[in-house]
């Protein structure tokens, strides 16, 4: 017989894989809050009155944050990518479908459309976070 705590505790870990979910919406608003500051090709008016109406926010958050962890960014997102989706075709612990749409979205990547494939990468995490908490979800007695 199986004690309450450990029934608690069965009951509750479905809710681990949809963390997936929270990162994108985390992701979503924060890139909402953030906003985007002008271009170092903007005309240099519009630079510093972007940094003097701004200048507690950008404090907070620095533009050399901005300019320089887009490369690392888009890297990682493409490895995250390339290999669950070749860990995911090759050995089929989610549907292959998955597998193959997170590898067409690497294939992306690597385009000019790029952009897309870290929107996709973000619907995709969402997908498989609320897929691996209904899988982890206690059947009803």
């Amino acid at each position: 017989m199986l004690s309450a705590l450990t029934l608690v505790g069965m009951r509750r870990e479905w809710w681990a894989p949809l963390t997936g979910v929270a990162f994108v919406v985390v992701a979503i608003v924060g890139a909402i809050i953030g906003g985007e500051p002008p271009d170092a090709d903007s005309p240099v008016q519009e630079i510093i009155d972007h940094y003097t109406d701004n200048k507690t926010s950008i404090e907070v958050a620095l533009q050399a944050l901005w300019d320089n962890d887009f490369i690392p960014l888009a890297l990682g997102t493409e490895v995250f990518l390339i290999s669950t989706g070749l860990s995911i075709v090759r050995h089929a612990a989610l549907p292959k479908w998955l597998g193959w749409v997170a590898l067409v979205l690497a294939v992306v990547g690597f385009t000019p459309i790029g952009f897309v494939a870290f929107g996709g990468a973000g619907l995709w995490i969402a997908v498989v976070s609320v897929m691996l908490a209904v899988r982890a979800r206690p059947a009803p007695e």
